[in-house]
């Protein structure tokens, strides 16, 4: 994808990347509910460089900042997407 990167728009690659990457973290993440934070450590890797994507950062900048100040993107945290589809089923 990197590769292809600089040929796209930026809202082409938030649709790929949304349609690629978030929609499978997404898929199964009720059943993550409770599991140890060690192992949605690892889905947050892949979001974390999904964002990087999107935003064109390089691996070594932080990403905490845009993903909390960016609005465009509004994208939570890997704990906080399970909790929040766990509230949403409960709803």
């Amino acid at each position: 994808m990197w590769s292809i990167r600089p040929a796209l728009l930026a809202d082409n690659v938030k649709m790929l990347v949304h349609a690629f990457v978030a929609n499978r973290v997404d898929y199964s993440n009720s059943i993550l509910y409770q599991i140890a934070t060690v192992h949605l450590r690892f889905l947050q890797f892949v979001l974390n460089a999904a964002v990087r994507l999107v935003v064109k950062k390089r691996k070594c900048d932080s990403i905490a900042p845009t993903l909390c100040n960016n609005i465009d993107l509004q994208w939570l945290l890997v704990c906080q997407k399970v909790n929040f589809k766990i509230c949403l089923f409960v709803y």
